[in-house]
């Protein structure tokens, strides 16, 4: 599907949108959140906040930084919380990066959608929205900024000339820090991992369960990691060409992060890795483990037994397939596709910064010398 048929997506009624377009608008509103569908088809009028609303509500840092460190990190503090509000882990994970797509990317305000619009994005239902969203107000990382209401008279009357049958304004809330988790993390300026920054894993001894650990100490041991398989009747340089190719050595990784596909021999397993690990987006072996996890909490299955497997590649195989058994797309179903993409925005973004500089630069330069000398001037004067 196209950006064009995701907009269009997007202006259907949230209850005629089908599994395959709600995946998409997922995909597409991890970058724009104009596609993410709305309860009206019509635009909604909702006047902005008033000055200073927003005085006592510190802005996150990036989302990318919001999923991956302070929403563990509370998580892993104050799970009586949750406990209290009946709310697992994975489902309070879930639900905040599905919320977190609402709000503006880079200060985390101004999230105006009803519970049920968040459900229908997390596949989750209306109730288990709102019991994340008061577990989320209790640990003080969701803060409502202005209480939802009905519309006065005057209201009801702009709106219909709007073209909006509203009768009511949401609740516009907002993702902060709060003090108490500001206190125990340290700034983190970006979320390159060649910076060595901390980041949520998972540990490859167990996949159900997850560890924090650097992900350059990560990364490190997946390009360190070797391994032998069973050699096939080939040439030296075709031999040489597949130990060198990139799926090789995903599979040298993979069989090392999984105990059940050690049985494997790792040329057959880059068969099927290939596509991965030559996608812009390269797959690494801890994305790997993170994928096998994420597809074991979507469709309820428990953790794979090493002495359960007969057949390494085909379940390999099996969790790169979708439900009609077509492979998955490496770049759309990346576990890391939102902090590519985010990285993607902060350099394009210091691009421009950098290049209206040195247009303005170039001005004041010319304009210091007396112009150009030509009749009208030029573009830089």
């Amino acid at each position: 599907m196209t950006g064009a048929a995701a907009q269009l997506a997007a202006a259907e009624y949230w209850r005629d949108i089908d599994p395959p377009k709600l995946r998409h608008l997922r995909l597409v509103g991890e970058r724009e959140r104009s596609v993410l569908p709305r309860w009206q088809r019509r635009s909604a009028w909702t006047p902005l906040a008033e000055d200073g609303a927003y005085s006592r509500v510190p802005a996150w840092q990036s989302r990318p930084h919001f999923l991956e460190v302070v929403v563990p990190f509370v998580i892993e503090i104050r799970p009586d919380v949750l406990a209290a509000h009946h709310v697992s882990p994975d489902t309070f994970r879930r639900w905040v990066w599905a919320e977190s797509m609402f709000a503006d990317y880079w200060t985390g305000r101004r999230i105006i959608r009803r519970p049920r619009t968040v459900g229908l994005v997390a596949e989750m239902h209306e109730r288990t929205v709102q019991r994340c969203r008061a577990a989320a107000r209790e640990l003080g990382i969701y803060v409502d900024v202005v209480k939802g209401r009905m519309l006065t008279l005057g209201e009801v009357l702009h709106a219909r000339f709007s073209g909006s049958p509203q009768r009511g304004l949401a609740n516009e809330s907002a993702f902060q820090v709060p003090k108490w988790v500001r206190r125990h993390l340290q700034p983190v300026e970006s979320v390159d991992n060649s910076k060595g920054h901390l980041r949520l894993v998972v540990d490859s001894a167990t996949p159900s369960s997850g560890v924090a650990r650097r992900a350059s100490q990560l990364t490190g041991s997946c390009g360190s990691l070797t391994g032998q398989g069973k050699k096939e009747p080939t040439s030296s340089a075709q031999r040489h060409e597949r130990v060198d190719s990139p799926g090789f050595k995903l599979a040298l990784a993979v069989r090392k992060a999984l105990p059940w596909a050690r049985r494997e021999a790792p040329g057959r397993l880059s068969r099927l890795l290939e596509r991965y690990a030559s996608s812009p987006y390269r797959w690494t072996a801890q994305d790997v483990v993170q994928h096998l996890d994420a597809v074991n909490r979507a469709r309820r299955r428990r953790p794979v037994d090493p002495d359960d497997v007969d057949c390494p590649f085909g379940l390999l195989a099996w969790y790169f397939r979708d439900d009609e058994r077509r492979p998955l797309d490496p770049v759309e179903h990346h576990p890391r596709l939102g902090e590519f993409l985010w990285i993607e925005r902060r350099n394009a973004a210091a691009r421009l910064h950098r290049e209206l500089a040195e247009d303005q630069a170039a001005r004041r330069a010319q304009k210091e010398r007396g112009g150009c000398g030509s009749p009208g001037g030029c573009p830089v004067c």
